[in-house]
């Protein structure tokens, strides 16, 4: 008898296998990615979380602002930005989502800001997420997009 989900013995399984995939491919497309970021390697889950620590004095200055300059000037040291309207997670997904056509989560949502004194000190902004829930055909869009620069 042909087992029903692709060659798996339950809906489950099948699963399991696919988003495996998945997630190896992500982390396959991400690492080849011009970037000097470190993609961290998940247990599971829908995401694969990206340290951008390295790749945040690339990112250029207008994106840490809500109205755009043509400062097109790579950041640097992140420090020395006078009053940023984002933290650099979000800046960096503004910049991949301009740029590249890519959008990642940025992690600062996921973290408690009460005690930031400003945006570039919030918890979790040296973090991004991508998600694994992708059709393979997005995963190939992803995979030409981060080449093209």
């Amino acid at each position: 008898m042909d087992k029903p989900y692709k060659g798996k013995a339950n809906y489950y399984e099948y699963l399991t296998d696919l988003y495996a995939r998945k997630k190896d491919e992500l982390v396959k497309i991400l690492r080849n990615a011009p970037f000097d970021y470190r993609v961290l390697d998940p247990d599971g889950g829908y995401f694969v979380i990206v340290d951008i620590t390295n790749t945040i004095p690339k990112i250029p200055k207008k994106y840490f602002y809500k109205v755009e300059t043509q400062d097109n000037e790579p950041v640097g040291d992140v420090k020395t930005l006078k009053d940023p309207e984002f933290s650099p997670d979000y800046a960096f997904t503004r910049w991949l989502t301009t740029e590249y056509g890519v959008t990642p989560v940025p992690m600062f949502a996921f973290y408690n800001q009460a005690d930031a004194k400003s945006k570039i000190d919030y918890k979790g902004s040296h973090l991004v997420r991508f998600a694994v829930c992708k059709s393979d055909e997005t995963m190939n869009a992803v995979a030409e997009k981060l080449k093209k620069h």
